[in-house]
């Protein structure tokens, strides 16, 4: 499941569990559709790039990245290969950047909107990431980490890792910026 505000906080996206079409309204709740994609699940970790017309998101079963334009046509696969696990996609549209955490790996990796380019971000001393944000003004990278109890801080190459604070008994999990 994913919600999503547009980025001049007009329109809401939103997909549903077990149905393959992202929905959308104004915010006001008018203006209500929905997108079948051109896929057979529903995307996890939606992300909307209005700008340049798609939508990116995770197709669990095959462990693929997508691109796939905002009418549901023209699909592509982004990355094809070394996803284990991946939980968690987003966008830094100045940048043409998407970054995901791949559980599975343990790792926080990048790749150009457009494919390819593909890179690791931050590999060494990750536990368990979970929840990602990105500060785009700050040009850092946020994480939750489940193993650690933390929230963990980088730029968006990777340098510069720090502890932002550990949660002791409690488990950051999602984490979002304002």
């Amino acid at each position: 499941m994913a919600l999503i505000l547009s980025a001049d906080h007009q329109r809401l996206y939103w997909t549903v569990l077990g149905v393959n079409s992202v929905f959308y309204a104004r915010v006001d709740g008018s203006g209500r559709g929905l997108v079948r994609m051109a896929d057979s699940v529903e995307p996890f970790g939606l992300v909307v790039d209005e700008t340049r017309g798609f939508f990116y998101y995770i197709k669990l079963r095959g462990k693929l990245i997508r691109r796939v334009k905002l009418d549901g046509s023209e699909l592509t696969d982004l990355v094809t290969s070394g996803l284990h696990k991946p939980t968690t996609l987003k966008l830094d549209p100045e940048g043409g950047r998407l970054y995901w955490i791949d559980t599975g790996s343990g790792r926080i990796r990048s790749c150009a909107v457009t494919g390819g380019e593909e890179r690791d971000v931050v590999t060494a001393g990750l536990s368990f990431p979970y929840g990602l944000a990105l500060d785009l003004a700050r040009k850092e990278i946020y994480w939750s980490d489940l193993g650690t109890r933390s929230l963990m801080r980088a730029d968006l190459l990777g340098r510069n890792v720090e502890t932002v604070f550990e949660a002791g008994e409690a488990e950051p999990r999602a984490i979002g910026l304002e």
